[in-house]
């Protein structure tokens, strides 16, 4: 069968493709965090705020990726090998977004890091400094500091395309935030890294 140009483009304008701009990342805070506001400078923020913020300051992030371990073994004990599955690894995830004037997000991060493994005192009252508090170095146990995350990809006339759901998802590094005086107007940005346990792909004609 010879190849045809006019049946390929009408195929695939057919199908049409999806965008990786058109998506949207829902964080549910940790029972932990859950009711609880971010107190920062005495301005208290509610946590569900604060997750409802961040789906409009992610500027970016990745669909995780899986990859099957496989052992090799001799299946009547000599001869030639075969791969035999054994585990699935996922890949973690970036989260990056921009940081708000009030800095909620950035202490909304740190607040969830820090109660997964308390490395750091916490502030005074008024927020000026350390108070007398030091880490206890403690961890938390992994159903109060995990959650579900969830990314929606929408089709270009904006239906939703798939849902995909990780579970037990927890952050497991904030990277650093650089500072320049040399850049102005330029607004600071954040990355963070997720984890989770096990994930749910759901398409558009799934509920």
């Amino acid at each position: 069968m010879s190849f045809n140009i006019d049946t390929f483009k009408t195929r695939f304008e057919r199908s049409g493709f999806l965008q990786t701009n058109k998506f949207e990342i829902l964080v549910t805070p940790p029972r932990f965090l859950g009711g609880r506001a971010i107190n920062n400078n005495g301005v208290r923020t509610p946590s569900y705020e604060i997750s409802d913020m961040l789906r409009f300051r992610i500027e970016s992030t990745r669909v995780p990726g899986i990859q099957l371990l496989f052992a090799d073994n001799h299946r009547y004990g000599v001869g030639p090998t075969q791969k035999q599955p054994f585990s699935a690894q996922l890949s973690e995830i970036p989260i990056n977004f921009i940081v708000d004037r009030n800095s909620d997000l950035w202490q909304f991060w740190h607040n969830w890091v820090n109660g997964i493994f308390q490395h750091s005192g916490s502030m005074n009252s008024q927020g000026a400094g350390p108070s007398n508090s030091s880490p206890s170095y403690k961890a938390k146990y992994k159903d109060d500091f995990s959650t579900i995350v969830e990314i929606f990809i929408y089709s270009n006339d904006g239906g939703l395309s798939q849902r995909i759901a990780l579970f037990q998802a927890f952050p497991t590094a904030i990277t650093d935030i650089p500072l320049s005086w040399a850049e102005q107007s330029q607004p600071m940005r954040m990355s963070v890294t997720l984890s989770f346990s096990s994930y749910s792909i759901q398409g558009a004609g799934v509920s």
